[in-house]
């Protein structure tokens, strides 16, 4: 899953968009991808693989693997493990 955040012009909040990769992109295209969406103005990326339960954001040009992915300068973020813990035990929210 991709979580993209951009500033918005119509708003203080950032504009946050989702995204699920389909079952057949590769690595290269995820990041293919992850480039068009920095090159579109996002400046925040989450990526998600909850087959091997990790994480990863990218700000600016950085990417780091993270359990806790944070939107810089906003009240956004998502603890991984408290996630996958939560999807295990069937909760829809946490």
């Amino acid at each position: 899953m991709f979580l993209l955040v951009r500033k918005s012009p119509y708003s203080k909040r950032p504009a946050t968009h989702h995204r699920n990769p389909l079952p057949d992109d590769t690595y290269s295209a995820t990041e293919r991808k992850a480039q068009d969406y920095t090159r579109m103005g996002v400046h925040t990326i989450w990526i998600i693989d909850p087959e091997t339960r990790t994480g990863r954001m990218c700000i600016g040009d950085i990417w780091t693997a993270a359990t806790r992915l944070e939107v810089p300068g906003t009240a956004i973020y998502v603890e991984l493990p408290a996630l996958f813990e939560a999807l295990s035990n069937g909760k829809s929210s946490l």
